[in-house]
């Protein structure tokens, strides 16, 4: 190579290396296409392109994302009792969905026997046919807010615990029922209810006395809401999207209930460790389907459905959606691709 070509090449690549960072879009394709070109394959052009790529190139800046801003933080297995300034009983609107409850026969109102303790918050009271029980948060909310709480059930005979977003006319309501008495067959299960019947479903059929389940709910700006149920460990054992909740506001309510159950009339207890309320930021009605290595077959139809292609290779077995493939072995998800 000769030294004028060489002095050159010098020159050219310190001068791309002084270029400005912020390189437009249209001279990157150019080059790109120059590069490919060929025409243009020599080695002058190829160091140059070279030289092109170790400039930096800076992203558009991004928005921060809003901040969420906690409504409501309580931890009930620090609390000597109900917090006040959080919680109430006795209201219009707990009778209101008291009466709700009843088509020929409405449940009786009566006082939430409520022990606070390093276990949690633990409501009982409800210990007959048709009654009806619970405290409801004395501030209101409107989207976008995230809703978590955990709750097990101690002693059921109806449903020891249920959670609602309610508007305080109950024309807007998004209910989490716990029937957790197995003899109390069809109404055993975890189920959900949105706005009506249109949206009535068992968002788990198994729960257990003794167990802990997590709820979540999510409300977007536009009043969409999305639903699960989460094992301790974070499975999801149901869930349900795209409701359209509406934009409230909305009252947030705990309740025990017993109606007619089929195993007879006797005590109910549910213990819950912590509610938390946010609103603003990312809160979302979309709930992210998130596939863990672990998960049962079971676990990965909750959240995905059936499978398009069930692929069953003995040990190891292919579950084929759109947009991925998960293998499991022995039953439990090892890969997803």
């Amino acid at each position: 190579m000769a030294n004028s070509e060489a002095l050159e090449i010098e020159e050219n690549l310190v001068s791309f290396h002084h270029m400005n960072a912020q390189i437009s879009t249209s001279i990157w394709s150019k080059e790109s296409a120059l590069y490919a070109s060929s025409s243009a394959r020599d080695w002058r052009t190829r160091l140059l392109f070279a030289a092109l790529l170790l400039v930096p190139i800076s992203a558009p800046a991004q928005a921060p994302a809003a901040p969420q801003s906690i409504q409501i933080q309580d931890d009930f297995t620090k609390d000597g009792s109900l917090n006040r300034t959080l919680w109430t009983t006795d209201t219009p609107l707990l009778a209101a969905l008291a009466r709700s409850y009843g088509v020929l026969i409405s449940p009786k109102w009566v006082e939430p026997v409520l022990e606070l303790s390093r276990s949690g918050m633990t409501m009982s009271g409800v210990n007959g046919f048709y009654q009806f029980t619970g405290i409801q948060s004395v501030k209101e909310f409107t989207p976008p807010f995230s809703v978590q709480a955990t709750v097990m059930s101690k002693i059921a005979s109806g449903n020891p615990f249920e959670f609602h977003l309610l508007s305080a006319d109950l024309r807007l309501h998004l209910s989490i029922s716990g029937n957790v008495n197995k003899k109390n067959y069809p109404y055993y299960g975890v189920g959900l209810s949105c706005n009506g019947p249109a949206t009535n479903v068992k968002l788990y059929p198994l729960p257990d006395v003794g167990v802990w389940y997590t709820i979540k709910i999510a409300v977007d700006s536009e009043g969409h809401a999305g639903a699960s149920l989460e094992s301790t460990r974070g499975e999801v054992l149901g869930s349900q999207k795209g409701m359209n909740l509406g934009m409230g506001p909305f009252y947030v309510v705990l309740t025990q209930y017993e109606g007619l159950p089929t195993s007879g009339a006797g005590p109910n207890s549910a213990t819950w460790t912590q509610l938390r309320i946010a609103t603003g930021g990312a809160a979302s009605g979309k709930q992210v389907r998130e596939i863990k290595l672990g998960m049962t077959f079971s676990e990965v139809e909750a959240l995905l459905g059936q499978p398009d292609t069930r692929v069953d290779l003995g040990e190891k077995v292919l579950y084929k959606y759109p947009n991925m493939t998960i293998e499991f072995h022995g039953g439990k998800v090892t890969d997803v691709r």
